[in-house]
This record gives C-alpha cells, sequence and structure tokens, in this order.
C-alpha cells in the first residue's frame, strides 16, 4: 500500500497509520530542503458520503470515505508550483500530530501557526491564517 510521502516521528506513516484505523485527520508541515522555509497545514483523512436511500427506504445512507490524503500536496500555490518545477522530492512531508475532532485539528494548526509566527516570518509559506472553530471536542 502506497503510503506517500508522509513521515510522523521520523519515520514512514505506514507505520503509524492503518487502514482500518484512519483518524479523522492530521496537522502537518511542509519544509523545503534548499531553503528551510515551512508550511503547517491540517489535511482531513476521512470524509462522510453521503448515497441516495436503499430501495424502500427514505433517509440517505452515510459512509465514512478515505480522502486523498496520501498526494495531498497543500493548499499554499506556492509549495504546489515549486513541487511540479522541482519535485515532491524537494521537500519534508512531515505529520505533527493526529486528530479525531474538526475542532481540534483546527485548533492545533493555529497553536503550530501562532507559535511560528507566520504571518510575520519570512522563513514561512503561509500567507493566512483562516480558522472556524467550534467548541473544542478532545480526542
Amino acid at each position: 500500500m502506497d503510503y506517500g510521502k508522509w513521515t510522523y516521528a521520523g519515520r514512514p506513516s505506514d507505520q503509524y497509520v492503518k487502514d482500518d484505523e484512519l483518524m479523522l485527520g492530521f496537522v502537518y508541515k511542509v519544509t523545503e530542503r534548499s531553503t528551510g522555509k515551512f508550511y503547517h497545514g491540517k489535511k482531513q483523512m476521512t470524509r462522510i458520503a453521503k448515497l441516495p436511500p436503499l430501495k424502500g427506504t427514505k433517509r440517505k445512507r452515510r459512509v465514512v470515505k478515505e480522502t486523498d490524503w496520501r498526494k495531498y500536496k497543500t493548499s499554499s500555490t506556492a509549495i504546489v508550483e515549486l513541487c511540479e518545477k522541482h519535485g515532491v522530492e524537494h521537500f519534508d512531508w512531515e505529520i505533527l500530530s493526529f486528530h479525531n475532532s474538526k475542532s481540534m485539528l483546527a485548533w492545533v494548526e493555529l497553536g503550530y501557526q501562532v507559535r511560528c509566527d507566520c504571518l510575520r516570518n519570512e522563513m514561512s509559506f503561509n500567507g493566512i491564517v483562516n480558522i472556524r472553530l467550534s467548541k473544542i471536542k478532545e480526542d
């Protein structure tokens, strides 16, 4: 199974991520090897897909499906352009933490962005901090 370019605690993510135990998502850091510039973000590993109801029922079915997290590059256009130019091998792709709620995922991502002062730090690719929070649900 291809676990992509992601590492967690310095090891390939396949040692931590099992298909039957997928968390909701993770917070990550992407670092450009040549310059040391970095980007903090979050990515959901699973999503809820709504399917049409079965014959004779009215409720839509809900199924948990895996997202494209293994091949995901980031929402940063600068990093995506550099990946197309130099390849994904030009970057380190590190998972910082796993979480089981959207609110905790957003909260922890914000924490990393604030701690590294990403909006004023010249070494950061982050150009915006956009967060939508609800009451924090612990993992």
